[in-house]
């Protein structure tokens, strides 16, 4: 079975790499150490053979709601649980920061992120006509 583990200041860099190469819009290497050292933010890892497989991470404000800012899978540890694992940690942090609502936003052509999203109970909220150069962003929710 796959767990995520916390990330650690020291996966900057790496975290930064997989952002290159997957995003079209990357962190910056500041924006990522920046989350690391945030107390309201928490980023989860995924590892296969000592390598970064994937990441994810949530901002957190206690009370109230949950974002997920990004979950990032390398393309060949795709489809083996990677994102699965991640975004279970964000949700068990969410519920154990008693989160009434954790939200995301992910491109309407991104259909396997899309069924990921509501694998784990997040549904429709609403859109953001071209939020994103491809299209719309769907916000979904999550009442952990």
């Amino acid at each position: 079975m796959i767990k995520a583990e916390r990330c650690v200041l020291s996966d900057a860099d790496e975290i930064r790499a997989l952002e290159c190469e997957c995003m079209s819009r990357p962190w910056s290497f500041e924006n990522i150490v920046s989350a690391l050292e945030s107390e309201n933010t928490a980023m989860f890892k995924v590892t296969s053979d000592g390598r970064l497989a994937g990441f994810g991470g949530v901002d957190i404000v206690e009370g109230a709601e949950a974002s997920v800012t990004d979950v990032v899978v390398r393309s060949d540890c795709r489809r083996k649980g990677v994102a699965s694992a991640i975004l279970a940690a964000i949700i068990s942090e969410s519920r154990a920061k008693k989160v009434e609502t954790v939200l995301l936003e992910v491109w309407e052509g991104n259909l396997p992120a899309r069924a990921l999203y509501e694998k784990f109970g997040f549904s429709l909220s609403y859109r953001r006509k071209n939020y994103y150069a491809e299209g719309d962003a769907l916000v979904m929710t999550l009442k952990p």
